[in-house]
C-alpha cells in the first residue's frame, strides 16, 4: 500500500514538474507599427528590455547556420529568455537550460528521459518566448525536438559531445 502511495505521488509530482512552462507567454511591448520580432527589427521594436545580439549567440556543433540561434535574456526575468533562429525558418525544438555547461535536473525521481529541465516551443522568424519559472541557468543548449530524448540521455552521460557524436546529435549551445 505504501509502495502505490509513493507511484501516485510520484506521478502528480511528474504531472506538475511537465506542466511548468506549458502556459503561453506573450511579448513585453507589442508597438502600434509592428508586433514582429525579426532579426531586421531587433533594436527598433525590442522591447528595452531584452539584451540581444546581433548575430547567433547560440552556435551548432557541426557549423551548420540552420541549427543557430540568437537567444536574448530579459533584464527583468532572469529565467526568461527569448529565441530566434539564425535563418529565420520554422522549427520545433526543445531547450535544456544549463548551469555551468551541465544540465538541470528538475525531476530527480524520474525517467533518464524525463529528469533534466526542458522546454519546447515553435521558433520562427518573430522569435519564442521561453521561461523556466525560477530556475537560474547561465546557458543553453538547443536540440530539434525528435531528438529531446537523446539529448537527455547526453546530458546524464555528462559528456555532451562525445556522446552527441556518437549519437549523430546535432544540437547548439550557448551561453547567455
Amino acid at each position: 500500500m505504501k509502495i502505490i502511495k509513493n507511484l501516485s505521488l510520484a506521478l502528480i509530482l511528474a504531472g506538475l514538474v511537465s506542466a511548468c512552462g506549458a502556459r503561453p507567454q506573450f511579448a513585453d511591448r507589442f508597438d502600434g507599427y509592428s508586433n514582429s520580432w525579426g532579426p531586421s527589427e531587433s533594436g527598433q521594436y525590442m522591447s528595452a528590455d531584452l539584451q540581444c545580439s546581433e548575430t547567433p549567440n547560440v552556435t551548432s556543433s557541426s557549423g551548420q547556420a540552420s541549427q543557430e540561434y540568437r537567444a536574448c535574456r530579459s533584464e527583468s526575468a532572469s529565467t526568461s529568455i527569448r529565441l530566434f533562429p539564425a535563418d529565420g525558418a520554422l522549427r520545433t525544438v526543445c531547450v535544456f537550460p544549463t548551469l555551468g555547461g551541465r544540465g538541470i535536473v528538475a525531476n530527480p525521481y524520474g525517467t533518464l528521459y524525463t529528469r533534466y529541465a526542458v522546454q519546447c516551443t515553435n521558433v520562427s522568424v518573430d522569435g519564442a518566448q521561453i521561461n523556466f519559472g525560477s530556475l537560474q541557468f547561465d546557458g543553453i543548449q538547443v536540440v530539434r525536438a525528435s531528438d529531446a530524448s537523446v539529448m537527455s540521455y547526453c546530458l546524464a552521460y555528462g559528456n555532451v559531445s562525445t556522446c552527441a557524436s556518437q549519437s549523430s546529435l546535432q544540437y547548439a549551445t550557448g551561453s547567455l
